[in-house]
């Protein structure tokens, strides 16, 4: 995989593009250390996803990462699955697992070619239980339903440090390529 920035865009002359080449359903996960925030609990993924060839994606995963002071790292992830059809939350218990939400989503029937903006909202409590809110996708809200699960685990990150992640996985057994584009991507926290 490879990020460019600036990258052109029918629409922005400084978004990022995200391109990839896989094989057997293979992906790649980009990140960057943001912040240091130990004590915020609320938090809103935002940004805008442009996918050139949604056909070639079989997940969109955006999530976030936060190490609370008492050096857990919590996982803030969530993903459009092709092969749940909805959007999947992360959860921690024996490693960290994808569970199924009741919102449906599945990026191959995202329109190609065009901005998608989409908003995440979670928050989590002192022990690393975390709620997923709601998502946005385009203007359309759809709040999660039974959506608090135990999200943290010992990984010996910085205490304090938020990470944003952006993964791609391929859809194909063989293989394909991704190229797609963020822009306006923004972590609100309190």
């Amino acid at each position: 995989g490879s990020t460019v920035y600036p990258a052109k865009t029918p629409s922005y002359d400084d978004a990022r593009e995200f391109y990839m080449t896989y094989s057997k359903h293979g992906g790649v996960r980009w990140h960057i250390s943001f912040a240091k925030d130990a004590s915020a609990t609320h938090f809103i993924y935002d940004t805008y996803v442009y996918i050139v060839n949604p056909s070639q994606v079989a997940n969109l995963e955006l999530d976030m990462n936060q190490v609370m002071s008492n050096g857990k790292t919590v996982i803030f992830g969530t993903q459009c699955s092709t092969y749940s059809k909805t959007w999947e939350y992360t959860y921690v218990s024996g490693g960290a697992h994808w569970k199924r939400s009741n919102v449906p989503c599945n990026p191959k029937t995202w329109a190609a070619k065009t901005w998608h903006h989409i908003q995440i909202a979670s928050h989590r409590n002192s022990s690393g239980q975390v709620t997923y809110d709601w998502v946005n996708v385009d203007g359309t809200h759809s709040v999660f339903k039974n959506a608090s699960v135990y999200s943290a685990e010992s990984l010996g990150w910085a205490r304090g440090d938020l990470l944003i992640n952006f993964q791609m996985d391929g859809a194909n057994s063989g293989s394909g390529s991704i190229t797609a584009y963020i822009h306006k991507m923004t972590i609100f926290r309190w």
